[in-house]
């Protein structure tokens, strides 16, 4: 039997970190002023809050931090979550080092379970310039645990955990699941998953290019 690699897609497949959150955090202060939070400089506080948002869970954590330093009312944390969260604008986005190569050299059937809107993940794996269809299967999901996504995506491709990989930026969340299922995990430390180192043995490989993991699975 060949092996099956299940990717993560934001700061795993595509650089979202780098690519969109720029944007994002300015777009959650504009909100916020627009509804009513009074700023000294907008440029000072996009930049104050993308700092924050540095080594935050998320960008509700993010946010919620920026607020309490500036001593405003948390109300307006509505406001910065509808900037925050608001793709729908022009970006480009692009694939992490090594994402191609391995995509065209890998020996094994690939799939994706990411978190968020379907049309909006599409639509980055679109700008980055990866075709959909080299995945076999495609699961946009709203729980941070992944397992049962997993476990169905393992079983309708019909492959055993033993022959499957599991990629992603989050070990928590993307890779543990994996772990409890008997698959196998690689960490790419990018994006928010650099701020979560995790103890030893909890993965299994840790690659900063993704061309490593063909080396891992096999070749073509």
């Amino acid at each position: 039997m060949g092996k099956l690699i299940i990717f993560d897609l934001d700061d795993c497949l595509v650089d979202t970190w780098g690519s969109m959150f720029p944007q994002l955090t300015n777009q959650a202060v504009d909100e916020m002023v627009k509804a009513g939070l009074k700023v000294t400089s907008l440029e000072k506080a996009a930049k104050r809050l993308a700092e924050i948002n540095e080594d935050a869970k998320d960008g509700t954590d993010a946010i919620t931090a920026f607020l309490k330093e500036i001593n405003a009312d948390a109300s307006y944390l509505e406001a910065g979550k509808k900037g925050f969260y608001n793709f729908n604008f022009e970006y480009s986005i692009k694939p992490l080092p090594g994402v191609m190569e391995l995509l065209q050299q890998a020996k094994a059937t690939f799939a994706l379970v990411t978190k968020g809107s379907f049309d909006d993940q599409m639509e980055k794996l679109k700008r980055a310039g990866i075709d959909k269809k080299i995945f076999q299967k495609i699961l946009a999901v709203e729980d941070y645990d992944k397992t049962k996504p997993y476990r169905e995506i393992m079983e309708k491709l019909k492959f055993l955990p033993k022959d499957c990989f599991v990629v992603g930026d989050r070990y928590k969340t993307d890779l543990l699941p994996a772990t409890a299922l008997g698959m196998t995990t690689v960490l790419v430390p990018w994006g928010r998953g650099k701020n979560v180192v995790p103890k030893k043995g909890e993965v299994n490989h840790v690659v900063h290019n993704l061309k490593e993991i063909v080396a891992i699975v096999g070749r073509k």
